[in-house]
């Protein structure tokens, strides 16, 4: 015989014994179902509080408070029974009414249970919600005598409670729909048990809709279900608190280890890992790749399989004559552990990166890599288109010059001129000058960003990280778990992403100024969630020409963010409408407002009326102190 032949055995003769027990006195029959279940019951909150620590599931948690609380029910219900004679004066109502009171808190507690599975348990704060509504109860019966009647001598049950065992029956139903749409929260074996456990107790309470003898049949066979149904929420909780606490914390790991295995190969940057190889007196002469994602492979141009295991200067031959010095900076971050972040090029690989190294082990080290080569490309390109503005700047000057000179006879001519080259002088100096601030203060903005998140965060990581591994080594349960450096990780993707979008949204390309808008204002509101983005579209897409697409959702951006800065606004209404034949793009607030006199100078004003204009349009911006501050942009199409 196995041994799951040995357990049905044993509930056979069980549920046999408790039936002759029923025959030669109900009443003991009765204690003798409702103290399994108060036991039960104790044992599921004991079980449950006292390895909280280790549960994950919420689910678990919550009904671990709940039945203890429903044991204490059952408790009053079987003092109260007929025939116990404890409480004077009372009869079957009593102990069907507390009966009731006890279904009542557990089908509610069951449907409650679901919901909060991905919420953070406040378990004093439930334990006092609990003993609040068993008091309550206790006292609309005992004490204020306002619990409706539930069955009659002679009569048999009230409507109130065939409805009463209906409704939990319906709540019960309920609960198990909740079950398994959040079954993946749950280890196979532990969702049948409490499954089979809710549909027993269903049916229990079919069986109580029927009877109208305390010591009848259809009694006798709901109390068998509700045995039943106890049983399987014991096993439930014993598998998960005792036999296998540590399930669902694996699972979670493997959870975490899975996304974590996500990022690494799909995270933009190129990622590597490494191992340092030193000559007998510990100088660095070369390192080995142990590990690269697929975006090491798109920079570096070469495939997995021709990384993994290979020494760099098998890879790429003269890398150890390259200016980089990559050997050597690499072998100081993997003695010293110091991580660096640093932009230079290599002639060997004729290209530009971007570059943050650490060391994770001894004699082991991570590069995260960003080629930029387009990016300094694109700066010599701007540099070059400088230097020759401020040669064409230099002609123009010299041409004016000489044209003042030809005309040193007529007076108020020659003012004219001078009066005009220095504007134009000034003008051009003022741009060139917007723009190299404009470009310094991005790259430091960028730059920031990167050391103070990226950076800061993947620093954060390694420590924790081998904290856990010191923890694991000797056998000691670690206060943190990967989920919280996942949570770390998927921040820092947030961070790069956002990153990314500030330099250049894709959907302003993808699907057009009217989206972007959209985006945007989602993406603010998330960031400043006290401030509230009223939106007013009045013009389609197509009417809004390409040449003026970037400059509006720029003007938007830099307002807003001049408005999150300075204005202390709680309202922001951003409206762009078709009016006559033109664009109009306004932007309010309800904040502070401002002297115009004392700010028009200011650079975020100035590169929102230099775009406006630039594009061709004009630009107005008032203000008024404690009033608020409204942006408006004309453009004719």
């Amino acid at each position: 015989m196995n041994k799951t032949h040995s357990y049905l055995l044993l509930a056979l003769l069980t549920l046999v014994g408790l039936y002759l027990t029923s025959l030669y006195n109900y009443l003991l029959f009765h204690n003798i179902a409702e103290l399994f279940s108060i036991v039960i019951a104790s044992g599921i909150f004991m079980i449950a509080w006292n390895s909280r620590q280790f549960i994950r599931n919420n689910y678990l948690l919550f009904i671990g408070v709940a039945y203890l609380f429903v044991g204490g029910l059952d408790l009053v219900h079987t003092l109260a029974y007929k025939g116990m004679a404890i409480f004077k004066g009372y009869e079957t109502n009593l102990a069907t009414q507390l009966w009731v009171a006890a279904r009542s808190v557990e089908s509610l507690s069951l449907l409650i249970a679901p919901l909060l599975l991905r919420r953070r348990l406040r378990m004093r704060l439930i334990l006092f919600g609990y003993s609040a509504v068993f008091a309550l109860l206790l006292l609309s019966i005992f004490y204020w005598d306002i619990f409706p009647v539930c069955f009659v001598e002679g009569a048999g049950l009230t409507p109130f409670k065939k409805i009463s065992e209906y409704a939990i029956s319906l709540i019960l139903f309920a609960s198990v729909a909740l079950l398994y749409k959040n079954r993946e929260e749950f280890e196979p074996t532990v969702l049948r048990w409490v499954i089979w456990s809710v549909v027993l107790t269903i049916v229990s309470e079919l069986c109580f809709t029927f009877y109208i003898d305390a010591y009848g049949l259809s009694n006798l066979i709901g109390h068998y279900f509700k045995i039943l149904s106890f049983y399987f929420i014991y096993k439930a909780v014993i598998e998960t608190g005792l036999a296998k606490p540590y399930d669902l914390l694996f699972r979670d790991i493997k959870r975490s280890e899975e996304r974590y295995h996500s990022l690494f190969t799909h995270m933009i940057n190129g990622f590597a890992h490494h191992k340092l190889l030193c000559d007998e007196n510990g100088k660095p002469v070369d390192y080995v790749f142990l590990e690269v994602n697929d975006a090491f492979e798109k920079i570096i141009g070469l495939k997995r399989e021709q990384l993994i295991g290979k020494k760099v200067t098998e890879v790429f031959p003269g890398i150890e004559n390259d200016s980089a010095n990559w050997i050597g900076t690499y072998g100081e971050v993997a003695m010293s552990g110091k991580a660096i972040h640093l932009h230079t090029s290599s002639e060997a690989l004729r290209r530009w990166y971007s570059i943050f190294a650490y060391s994770s082990e001894k004699n082991c080290f991570e590069t995260v890599f960003e080629d930029v080569t387009e990016r300094k490309q694109a700066e010599q390109a701007l540099r070059k288109a400088h230097d020759e503005l401020e040669k064409r700047v230099r002609e123009r000057t010299s041409e004016l010059s000489a044209a003042v000179q030809r005309l040193q006879a007529e007076i108020v001519q020659r003012k004219r001129l001078e009066d005009t080259l220095r504007e134009s002088e000034h003008k051009v100096r003022f741009f060139a000058s917007q723009c190299l601030t404009a470009q310094e203060t991005e790259r430091k903005r960028i730059a920031g960003e990167l050391h103070d998140s990226i950076a800061a965060s993947l620093a954060a990581i390694r420590l924790r990280i081998e904290r856990i591994a010191e923890e694991m080594t000797q056998g000691i349960r670690g206060s943190e778990s990967l989920e919280d450096i996942a949570s770390t990780v998927a921040e820092i993707n947030t961070d790069v992403r956002r990153i990314m979008a500030d330099l250049r949204p894709s959907i302003l390309d993808d699907l057009g100024i009217l989206a972007a808008l959209n985006w945007f204002c989602r993406e603010y509101q998330k960031a400043y969630s006290h401030i509230s983005v009223a939106k007013q579209i009045g013009i389609e897409e197509q009417e809004v020409p390409d040449s003026l697409k970037t400059p509006i959702f720029r003007i938007s951006q830099e307002a807003m963010n001049n408005i999150s800065g300075h204005s202390h606004a709680t309202l922001i209404k951003l409206s762009i409408q078709k009016e006559d034949g033109r664009i109009l793009l306004s932007i309010q607030d309800n904040g502070q407002g401002f002297d115009p006199e004392t700010v028009r100078r200011g650079l975020g004003l100035s590169s929102i009326r230099e775009r406006a204009e630039l594009s061709g349009g004009t630009c107005s911006i008032e203000s008024v102190i404690g009033e608020g501050t409204a942006v408006r942009c004309l453009w004719p199409i």
